[in-house]
């Protein structure tokens, strides 16, 4: 139906797992341009996930250990990068980099894939952020609407700065004549304006 008169196929020895042929398909994938940028950092993380389980077994149970039984560290994460680049050829800095965001994002990585935030720089911006914050943000990705992560974390941490300010003022007030009050508001330069903002940021 498409007109092709022959296509190219890989034919796996019989021998070939399930494991290692879901690896050679992730490898293809990885070489594609077009994979996006939560994509490309959930495969690399499905992936880290079969390159440990086809290692060989050893003899601990430990949740710090490998399948074959050493301490999970600095080397294994290098050896991991370093095979991960070979068969994508992206260097390992970039391997480390996807592998950082898809571990810090989890299942939010699906949520994003599409969206305005499907960018590298969205993505690092958006694993910044506590996970409750980013769930709007995301939300509101979902929705069509063209968002940025770039900069939530410090808005996001200056409101809860003001919120707090705010409640410890009014805790303060409760104690105080008007004048009182007065005084200080004149004296830390809170105006009309200012007032309107903290009664909306305090409801």
């Amino acid at each position: 139906k498409i007109g092709w008169s022959e296509c190219s196929a890989r034919v796996l020895p019989q021998e070939t797992t399930a494991l290692a042929a879901e690896l050679m398909e992730i490898d293809e994938n990885l070489c594609r341009a077009e994979l996006s940028a939560a994509q490309r950092a959930k495969a690399i993380k499905r992936r880290k996930e079969i390159w440990e389980a086809m290692r060989p077994t050893g003899g601990t149970s430990c949740s710090t250990s490998l399948p074959d039984g050493r301490g999970a560290g600095p080397q294994h994460q290098r050896e991991f990068a370093a095979d991960t680049a070979k068969a994508s050829g992206q260097s390992k800095q970039d391997i480390n980099r996807h592998l950082a965001r898809a571990e810090a994002l989890g299942d939010d990585l699906d949520a994003v894939a599409g969206t305005s935030l499907d960018k590298g720089v969205e993505l690092d911006a958006l694993k910044e952020m506590a996970p409750e914050d980013r769930r709007e943000l995301i939300g509101r990705a979902q929705a069509g609407e063209s968002v940025t992560a770039r900069g939530q974390d410090e808005d996001d941490r200056n409101v809860r700065l003001v919120r707090q300010t705010i409640a410890d003022l009014a805790r303060v007030a409760k104690s105080m004549t008007p004048q009182e009050c007065a005084a200080i508001a004149a004296r830390l330069g809170i105006g009309v304006a200012e007032s309107s903002i903290a009664k909306a940021l305090s409801n």
